[in-house]
């Protein structure tokens, strides 16, 4: 059983809203293969239609062969009205030889009136190499497509694009567990 909380003061210099803390946590339990897991989080504002919020649950079993993983987040996304979205993400990892992995994501999500214009699709692939126990290097190619009024992104995008625009994002890097 894993428990995770945070907490994020809000920076006067970085936003415009006043008063923008972030508290989020989870809780994970994992028997075996499986794992399922819960979370919250929620942005506060100077009004109530400026906070966001999000709850997600999600589960994943490794087969050995392949490892696949589904997440459900349902939440208040909008900063300028009180608006439910939803996404829907499912992922793959299969372990290559000599340390090799590779990593499929597909997402999809409905912005506020859940209607086709406010639809967006994102998918992302990458390699992972172990070279040291708890060392590994990353390389993964990210594509979103946005409809006309969607401003879906995908984790590592940065900033929130434009209604309707698809960003694209290569990133490489290296992670190591402690």
């Amino acid at each position: 059983l894993q428990l995770q909380a945070g907490y994020s003061n809000n920076s006067a210099s970085a936003t415009t809203d006043a008063k923008s803390n972030i508290t989020s946590g989870s809780v994970t339990y994992s028997a075996g293969a499986a794992k399922l897991g819960v979370g919250y989080a929620t942005k506060k504002a100077a009004t109530s239609v400026g906070e966001t919020d999000a709850k997600s649950i999600g589960g994943s079993y490794d087969f050995g062969k392949v490892a696949v993983s589904a997440a459900y987040i349902y939440g208040d996304n909008s900063t300028t009205s009180t608006v439910k979205s939803t996404t829907n993400v499912y992922s793959v990892r299969v372990p290559l030889e000599n340390g090799l992995a590779a990593h499929a994501v597909y997402a999809m999500a409905k912005d506020g009136a859940q209607t086709t214009a406010n639809e967006g699709t994102g998918y992302t692939l990458g390699l992972t190499k172990t070279f040291a126990p708890g060392a590994s290097v990353y390389a993964a190619y990210t594509k979103v497509d946005n409809d006309a009024n969607s401003t879906m992104y995908m984790n590592g995008m940065g900033a929130v694009p434009s209604a309707g625009k698809d960003p694209i994002l290569t990133t490489v890097g290296i992670n190591y567990a402690f």
